[in-house]
């Protein structure tokens, strides 16, 4: 082997070597910087497990009772118009509709029970689950001091969500009967950007407000 492609090579190692000698030195100045200051790295902070978490029975606010009362009724109606409706529906009702709001895809009546169904099963999750926010995934460590505060605004998001969600879905249902009976065409060309106003942006808004650190 030449004396020169041995000394290239063995020079570009003890390069490498020393840049991660370098590197080496470096992570311990700053660790050792971070453990003067107390300050801990975000991988390593010490968050409170789940179950340490405090458990806190939270009264529900006018708001609250509000929101829970509008999916209630949202529900019933979801479950009640294809009862109320059912044995004046034809053949074919309208299943899908596009992001203008028409209608362009069409199926059988029993279609509106798979809705129901659906909405029901949204129902009954998220009133479960919103029972128990200490086991909520946060952005912060849930403490004494903060616990309420966070679990508030968690339960409130799946309250909103619970009965924006609800209300669409009757609203849909609604509509689909509607189309089918032939009083009134699509579900408006405003149906999508409605979704989107209601369900996004308001989760964006938890989102922030749990997030926070007051």
């Amino acid at each position: 082997m030449p004396l020169r492609w041995q000394s290239g090579r063995k020079g570009v190692a003890s390069k490498a070597w020393l840049q991660r000698q370098g590197l080496s030195t470096r992570f311990a100045r700053a660790k050792s910087l971070s453990r003067t200051l107390g300050l801990a790295s975000p991988l390593k902070q010490n968050f409170m497990k789940k179950s340490e978490r405090p458990k806190i029975k939270l009264e529900l606010r006018p708001a609250d009772k509000i929101l829970e009362g509008l999916a209630l009724l949202a529900l019933a109606a979801l479950v009640l118009l294809p009862i109320i409706y059912w044995g004046d529906l034809p053949e074919k009702i309208p299943i899908h509709f596009n992001a203008r709001g028409e209608a362009d895809g069409y199926g059988q009546p029993v279609f509106l029970w798979a809705v129901t169904a659906v909405g029901v099963f949204i129902y009954a999750l998220m009133t479960v689950v919103n029972k128990n926010p200490h086991n909520f995934n946060y952005m912060k460590n849930i403490t004494a001091e903060n616990a309420e505060q966070s679990y508030r605004s968690a339960t409130q998001m799946i309250r909103w969500l619970k009965a924006v969600i609800l209300i669409l879905f009757a609203y849909t249902s609604w509509m689909m009967i509607q189309n089918a009976l032939g009083k009134t065409s699509g579900l408006g060309s405003w149906f999508l950007p409605l979704v989107l106003l209601t369900i996004v942006a308001p989760t964006f808004y938890f989102i922030f407000k749990m997030g926070s650190k007051k």
